[in-house]
């Protein structure tokens, strides 16, 4: 029983756990409308050493400026421009996707695209709203790599970095030219369509903050040929059942922080600790970010069947999207090879 306190598995999942209860503390502290941002930051840069962790969270961060000048740039250039809009958002995603997977930089490249939707989508035309969420996105994520970086650099620290694998599935270091051109487009049509669905469908859900949460699946599936969306479901449909009643039966009985505090280690703790192999690091992820989504922590918290249902709905059409989008592409390339193939034997 003491190795298995002093393993790296139960320090690991400690340690994570810690961290994710500082930056929700100081997220709230502070009044910050979405502290689930900081909650991400510190789900997504955690790896078992402070190097490797703090390279990543440099990525990240890097990213997410990145970001906000290009979000808020694209906003101030296209405020009532629709179409305009739509072309320019898909082509940086379509760019960001490339430069990722050139092999270098692979996070930072990813963060710049997603964020960018983000802030986009959930700011909308109206420069200072935009301003604001860019602004607390990049509060939120700095907030939750700085908490990170404290805990991991005073609790059991661990500073051998042994270039172990990332949260994110991320492509080989080097990829064709060809190959890369068909993953950058295959995120550029699946950006345009899910544009065109909220654009003219009524009622669609999330509306435009559709397009955000889109954005990540899009690059992660079109740079990981090998992970289909199909394969996605059982992950994301496993994280929204744990953190499902927790939201619903348990967060509404809590009378403070530090109730709350007790609950959000807890979750953590057993996620950290129950997927603590890198190859269950995609799960463990989805783990830490739906219960993030899910539960949607705020100094106004407010319980809804319906808010939940939406978001179980909504991912459940990015999924969808995805795989019909993946499916297209493929289909195509592979009537295109036929067809050259054809031409060649002629």
């Amino acid at each position: 029983m003491t190795n298995d306190l002093l393993s790296p598995r139960f320090k690991n999942a400690v340690k994570t756990s810690l961290a994710l209860v500082m930056a929700y503390g100081f997220a709230l502290w502070f009044d910050w409308d979405r502290p689930m941002w900081a909650a991400f930051a510190v789900a997504l840069v955690s790896l078992p050493t402070l190097e490797a962790s703090l390279g990543k969270g440099a990525q990240r961060l890097r990213g997410t400026l990145m970001a906000t000048v290009v979000g808020l740039g694209l906003i101030a250039l296209f405020p009532q421009d629709r179409w305009p809009f739509m072309l320019a958002q898909a082509s940086w995603l379509a760019y960001c996707t490339y430069r990722m997977t050139g092999g270098k930089n692979a996070y930072l490249w990813f963060c710049a695209g997603f964020v960018t939707a983000i802030i986009t989508s959930n700011g909308g035309p109206d420069p200072t709203n935009a301003f604001s969420l860019a602004t607390i996105r990049l509060l939120e994520t700095s907030l939750g790599i700085i908490c990170f970086a404290l805990v991991f650099s005073l609790v059991w620290p661990v500073r051998t970095d042994q270039n172990l694998p990332g949260e994110m599935p991320e492509p080989p270091p080097s990829i064709p030219g060809v190959s890369r051109l068909n993953q950058a487009s295959q995120v550029f049509i699946a950006y345009c369509a899910a544009f065109l669905l909220v654009v003219y469908v009524p009622g669609f859900p999330g509306s435009y903050g559709f397009l955000g949460m889109l954005a990540p699946f899009a690059i992660i599936l079109a740079t990981t040929p090998q992970l289909p969306a199909a394969k996605l479901m059982k992950p994301v449909g496993l994280s929204i059942l744990f953190a499902a009643p927790i939201y619903m039966f348990l967060m509404p009985l809590l009378s403070g922080f530090t109730e709350l505090a007790i609950v959000i280690f807890l979750t953590c703790f057993t996620i950290c600790y129950a997927l603590h192999t890198p190859e269950q690091g995609l799960a463990r992820t989805f783990g830490l970010a739906f219960f993030a989504v899910v539960t949607g922590i705020s100094n106004q918290q407010t319980y809804s069947f319906l808010a939940l249902a939406n978001t179980v709905l909504m991912f459940s059409l990015v999924l969808l999207m995805m795989h019909l989008c993946t499916s297209v592409t493929v289909f195509v390339r592979e009537k295109n090879g036929n067809l050259a193939t054809a031409a060649e034997n002629i």
